[in-house]
């Protein structure tokens, strides 16, 4: 599994095409593979379990994965209205109006858009 640390997908797999071993872990070592992949934030804490219980690594895993997309879709929709927000400051600024009119207009924060128009130039 070290091997596979910082390489995400492979780690995945490795861990898919071992799931009977993975898909029953005991919890000791399954925070043990959390900090050996450095992935402390990433998977869940499983302290309030007893040793002898176990964790589904696997669905762990996929527990992780749709967090990470659900984060990614997250950022890609706050680029893309970050975007949309600068062309239409930038259009506003053409026309000569001023960043309070254009904050008025567009019904964003006045800071939101002072910091967009700092980020087009």
């Amino acid at each position: 599994m070290l091997k596979y640390r910082d390489r995400k997908e492979e780690l995945q797999k490795y861990i898919y095409q071992n799931q009977e071993y993975f898909s029953s872990m005991d919890v000791e070592t399954y925070q043990a593979v959390r900090e050996f992949l450095h992935m402390e934030k990433e998977l869940k804490e499983m302290a309030e379990l007893g040793k002898e219980e176990k964790v589904n690594m696997c669905q762990a895993m996929e527990e992780w994965y749709q967090d990470a997309l659900a984060e990614g879709r997250e950022v890609g929709r706050e680029e893309g209205r970050n975007a949309f927000l600068k062309e239409l400051i930038g259009r506003k600024l053409k026309k000569g109006l001023s960043v309070e009119e254009i904050a008025e207009i567009l019904e964003a924060d006045l800071e939101t858009v002072r910091t967009l128009i700092e980020e087009r130039n």
